[in-house]
């Protein structure tokens, strides 16, 4: 009796075709159900992505700064005049050094 009802559960049992969810497969594949006296579920490799999408533009420019103001014209002298008002400090002090009376001063 017990075998009767084993052989039944066997028959029956390769009748129904085995569901298989595909929630518990590996990733990057899905699984085939196929039909037939040998049916075995069959992983498939799923497709890969494709190439990635074009840059989109470039945003617009942003608006330009406030110009700075503008200096205070002739206090600060130039460079040459300082050099020269230099060499003429020094040869003055040149002419009171030689000089055996400061007379000027």
């Amino acid at each position: 009796m017990l075998v009767l009802c084993l052989w039944i559960v066997v028959i029956i049992a390769e009748q129904v075709p085995t569901a298989v969810s595909n929630q518990h497969h590996c990733p990057g594949y899905t699984v085939v159900q196929n039909f037939g006296p040998d049916a075995e579920p069959t992983l498939t490799q799923n497709h890969t992505r494709g190439a990635p999408g074009k840059v989109g533009k470039k945003g617009p420019k942003g608006d330009i700064g406030e110009k700075g103001a503008k200096g205070d014209a002739g206090i600060t002298p130039h460079y040459n005049e300082i050099n020269l008002l230099k060499q003429q400090v020094a040869q003055l002090i040149k002419r009171i050094d030689m000089m055996d009376t400061p007379e000027i001063l």
